[in-house]
């Protein structure tokens, strides 16, 4: 049993991840640890990732890929991504409304999809308003933020060099945080 997990059927996280499909109503009553403890047995191990980080709360989904990061990625000698990386630490230790902002503000300033911009992205889309600072609020779609951190992580393991071995890592990783180990 997962206890950071709201869900009890993984047919539930597969329609926030995937949409209404034969696999969604085929596992609707099956238990989330057990839909994702057989996706790690068949070695499908980015969908694994990307189930659980819908599955979880956005912000844990966040941290287990701010984990990740750290892990996989080599230093970065690029200024951008070292200052996008300052401020998404920042913002796990004191999230704020402006932070979120900023955050997504300087991961605009580039088109590439660096690990780092897609955490960015997963912050963003995490809570508050999507629309302008002053204007109406908008709500997200609530998978956006994990779907994101998901995409981040498997980033991160791909530009690795040893993509197979951190994607295990972070099945494991991310098991823990979904048991409230981490």
């Amino acid at each position: 049993m997962w206890s950071r997990v709201p869900w009890t059927g993984a047919g539930q996280i597969l329609a926030m991840l995937d949409g209404d499909d034969a696999e969604t109503r085929t596992s609707a009553v099956q238990d989330p640890k057990a839909y994702f403890d057989g996706l790690v047995a068949d070695g499908a191990l980015e969908r694994a990732i990307g189930f659980l980080s819908v599955a979880l709360p956005a912000r844990e989904a966040i941290q287990w890929a701010w984990r990740m990061l750290l892990f996989t990625a080599a230093p970065v000698d690029d200024q951008w991504r070292a200052r996008l990386r300052e401020h998404i630490a920042d913002w796990l230790a004191h999230p704020s409304e402006g932070l979120r902002r900023t955050i997504w503000s300087i991961a605009k300033e580039r088109d590439e999809s660096w690990p780092e911009k897609l955490l960015a992205g997963a912050i963003f889309f995490s809570g508050g308003s999507i629309g302008p600072e002053n204007g109406s609020r908008i709500e997200p779609p609530r998978a956006i933020a994990g779907k994101l951190a998901g995409s981040a992580i498997i980033a991160a393991a791909h530009g690795s060099g040893s993509a197979a071995a951190l994607l295990r890592l972070a099945v494991i990783d991310g098991s823990r945080i979904a048991e409230g180990e981490l």
